[in-house]
């Protein structure tokens, strides 16, 4: 899912009905449940997205450095690179790798969405505070 769509579905669901507490706190473990889901499949994207990663890290490390095979070399369907460059330096070729770099901005996009889930989650967790004091005030105002 992406995040404008996770930002559109909150802010649907945000929205309290202040007539209506007794069924807005009813509706606390359907939207905890529900976000709750949402994080726990972006956290596994998350996993994947760094597996994919160190994966191509490594790839492209010996890529980089001039040791890896000509057999894999055709399997991915790659050039022999053809720099020698020093050790020192192939991290600043992996960085600058284009492949890494999608999976980095990948990365960052889900922890994003992770973060942003995060904070729906806590606003849940204490909009049942939030209710009660509601409710505490109308009953107040009322006189009883």
């Amino acid at each position: 899912m992406k995040l404008s769509e996770m930002q559109d579905l909150w802010r649907e669901d945000c929205i309290v009905d202040e007539l209506a507490l007794d069924d807005e706190s009813l509706k606390l473990p359907n939207l905890h449940s529900k976000y709750l889901s949402l994080w726990n499949e972006e956290c596994l994207n998350l996993n994947r997205w760094k597996r994919d990663l160190y994966s191509m890290h490594k790839l492209k490390w010996e890529y980089y450095s001039g040791k890896m095979s000509q057999e894999n070399l055709s399997q991915l369907n790659w050039e022999v690179f053809s720099l020698r460059i020093l050790k020192s330096d192939v991290n600043i070729y992996i960085d600058s790798d284009l492949e890494i770099q999608d999976i980095q901005s990948k990365i960052d996009y889900t922890k994003q969405k992770i973060s942003f889930l995060d904070s729906i989650i806590k606003g849940i967790n204490t909009r049942g505070f939030l209710i009660k004091n509601a409710i505490e005030f109308m009953k107040f105002q009322s006189g009883s």
